[in-house]
């Protein structure tokens, strides 16, 4: 492998010795920012009491779609999951396991072909009108994409005001200060407000729509693998962001990811989806460390890093002086 920086070659040679052993210290720095790899960050698990009543429930949710005359697909098969206040939940599965369909059904942005949506104990199924404004007020949504999910044509002071004047979070004379403090709650200064999306890189994009997913105050947002476009120095300044803001605030998290590695460091709970099915689901730990099904092990063991100890290294190693 060749690690590049600045368009020039800072260090270079077989890539389980440069991911074991990096020499630059740029290399390092990626290294130790990429989940799975050097990444080891330990946070504070949120062990969810049962008694209590779940923020978002799904109750064996269908969701099958026409594709031509007289055939359908099943893209969502009987999911059921529950997620309480200030939890992080994640939903993992390859392409096409059904995590985005699933998510954007507990949004009621896709109606449930069978199956019941509950978001603060209201039965939410089919919502519509007054019900649906009020529902996307307190469950929000951040896309995967940093550089599509902005309007070009607005500043990023108007992007992150839309929430406020939809909802009427504040009144018109305070949502310049509003702006300003959600801005600040992302790390991104005042002077952002009037700029536009393309003269941000892809990490701030990223954080002015935490920003704007916050402004409606919700208590829950889903994440649709929305660190998956970024680079490993980034995606580990937005997962500790996420982080805190969940401290502060105690928003929930739904986490729609493919990356198992991101998944241990910040998710209290995992199900894990395969062709619209949930073939397991527990505590992270749980589930990673001791998975029950093979789906799941195949999973674990695609995990970057994961056969870069020692002994894999060195069988990586063997293979290329054997191919030599």
């Amino acid at each position: 492998m060749v690690v590049m920086q600045h368009g020039k070659v800072v260090e270079t040679g077989r890539a389980a010795d440069v991911l074991r052993a990096p020499k630059h210290e740029y290399t390092k720095s990626l290294v130790a920012a990429a989940p799975g790899l050097g990444r080891t960050v330990v946070r504070e698990r949120h062990f969810v009491d049962e008694s209590d009543a779940p923020l978002l429930e799904l109750e064996d949710v269908h969701k099958t779609y026409r594709i031509r005359r007289g055939e359908t697909l099943d893209a969502v098969g009987g999911v059921s999951l529950h997620i309480h206040k200030g939890e992080t939940y994640a939903l993992v599965g390859e392409s096409g396991s059904g995590k985005t369909t699933t998510a954007r059904v507990a949004l009621q942005l896709e109606p449930a072909t069978s199956g019941r949506v509950r978001f603060g104990g209201v039965d939410v199924t089919g919502a519509r009108g007054e019900a649906a404004r009020e529902l996307h007020r307190r469950f929000q949504l951040v896309h995967q994409s940093p550089f599509a999910s902005l309007n070009p044509l607005r500043t990023i002071g108007q992007t992150i005001a839309e929430p406020l004047r939809e909802f009427s979070v504040v009144a018109p004379k305070q949502r310049d200060a509003r702006v300003a403090e959600l801005l600040d709650s992302v790390a991104l200064p005042p002077e952002f407000a009037s700029r536009r999306p393309e003269q941000l890189s892809g990490g701030q994009r990223q954080r002015v729509a935490i920003a704007r997913a916050l402004a409606s105050e919700p208590e829950c947002i889903v994440l649709d693998e929305a660190v998956s476009a970024l680079d490993v120095s980034v995606q580990a300044q937005v997962l500790d962001l996420l982080a805190r803001l969940q401290r502060e605030t105690g928003v929930a998290y739904l986490f729609i990811t493919h990356d198992l590695g991101v998944v241990r460091e910040l998710a209290d709970r995992v199900g894990v989806l395969r062709q619209g099915q949930m073939v397991e689901t527990g505590y992270t730990t749980e589930v990673l460390d001791h998975p029950t099904e093979a789906y799941t092990r195949a999973l674990v063991q695609a995990i970057p890093g994961t056969n870069l100890n020692v002994a894999g290294a060195s069988q990586l190693t063997g293979a290329n002086e054997s191919n030599d």
